[in-house]
């Protein structure tokens, strides 16, 4: 492009000289011609702008991420002028499409135009938009070029990947689940808040006096149930490019987990927040389709702050119930580091999960034997990770 500019250029100038030196016809002409050029060119990149059409469809509005889907696009001419030098760009951050080029020219005669046909693939759950972002339009004589965007966009719902993981081998889970029955009667000396339901024989009196709220006692050995899973909802950034990718990994997590314990047959129970606290138990897989369609519409926010939804979860008498706890997250804050501490008091082991790019070093000092974590990156394969 900066090619053909420089060579009108010089034909200007040189068309110029001609006028100066030798005047005449020829060169009066060949002046109006060369000036003109650049006049077409805008003239018909305008005319491009207010006559191309370009139509997209796509199945569905409700997609899976990872999974193709059909989508179709159409580029028409519909008036009496050949169209040329025209490219249509995707949008691409959080979606591709199969065999098809950005750099891919097209041509359209008058009254023509075509249909093509290719596989959309979304890479994460969300709402966001696909298919045709931008229209670059060129002219003849490759002069200029603009850049416009499409007025009629395509927007999805993707719904989380479902990933089925062959194994989990992890010895703090495992020592978990291999633990027996003790005997029932023998009351531990860790004590917890009381929760409506709890049997009040098991009240620590003395306890309960000096902190003034109702205690009970923790037995050794108390028979735990299933495993508790706790989902962070705190949105990392305003920025969409940073926050779709994570959010995306952690609900993925949060599926790859409860699929794989529950077609065990070990219940999982779920704990995160939304406008308020949501505790869901799954115990079968027939409950497990409700729970991705339920779960697949939680949307994160930046109000709704980890420590609320910790708070709730140390007096939650199922979760303290459960074998092992996974908690996963986006950031290492104090009151996770409380909740840890709290939890690993009454004999619970846990795995945080914590979805970023980058983790604070402090996390090394929380490791032990009843406490993992682990730092999975938004772009990481949990079949890898996890196995």
């Amino acid at each position: 492009m900066r090619r053909n500019r420089v060579i009108v250029l010089v034909l200007w100038i040189l068309s110029l000289l001609g006028i100066s030196f030798f005047g005449g016809a020829i060169s009066y002409g060949f002046f109006v011609f060369i000036t003109m050029i650049p006049l077409v060119s805008i003239v018909y990149l305008i005319y491009v702008y207010f006559c191309f059409h370009m139509y997209q469809k796509i199945n569905s509005k409700w997609l899976v991420a990872g999974q193709t889907s059909p989508f179709y696009f159409t580029l028409v001419n519909d008036y009496y002028f050949l169209f040329s030098g025209i490219r249509v760009k995707f949008y691409s951050d959080f979606s591709k499409m199969n065999g098809l080029s950005e750099d891919t020219e097209y041509e359209f005669l008058p009254k023509t135009g075509f249909t093509k046909e290719t596989n959309l693939i979304c890479k994460y759950r969300g709402e966001y938009e696909v298919g045709i972002r931008t229209v670059v339009v060129q002219d003849f004589f490759r002069l200029f070029k603009f850049e416009y965007k499409n007025k009629e966009p395509l927007k999805v719902v993707v719904r989380p990947r479902l990933v089925y993981l062959n194994d989990f081998n992890n010895d703090l889970i495992n020592a978990a689940l291999r633990d027996s029955n003790s005997n029932d009667t023998e009351p531990d000396a860790l004590v917890r808040k009381y929760v409506n339901g709890d049997d009040i024989r098991q009240i620590h009196w003395n306890i309960t006096a000096k902190s003034n709220e109702l205690m009970i006692r923790n037995k050794v050995g108390q028979e735990q149930q299933g495993i508790g899973i706790v989902l962070s909802t705190k949105r990392v950034s305003d920025e969409i490019n940073t926050y779709i990718p994570v959010e995306n990994k952690m609900l993925e997590l949060s599926l790859a987990l409860t699929l794989y314990f529950s077609n065990k047959n070990i219940p999982v129970f779920h704990m995160l927040k939304t406008k308020e606290i949501i505790t869901r138990t799954i115990a079968r897989m027939d409950q497990f389709e409700l729970f991705y369609n339920e779960i697949s519409e939680v949307l994160f926010s930046e109000a709704y702050e980890d420590g609320e939804l910790f708070e709730n979860v140390s007096v939650n008498k199922e979760l303290l119930g459960c074998k092992a706890v996974f908690i996963i997250v986006s950031n290492f804050t104090d009151s996770l580091n409380e909740l840890l501490n709290y939890l690993s008091r009454n004999g619970i082991r846990i795995i945080v999960y914590i979805v970023a790019d980058k983790i604070s070093e402090r996390v090394n000092a929380i490791q032990s034997s009843q406490i993992e974590v682990k730092a999975i990156r938004p772009l990481d394969n949990l079949m890898e990770v996890l196995k």
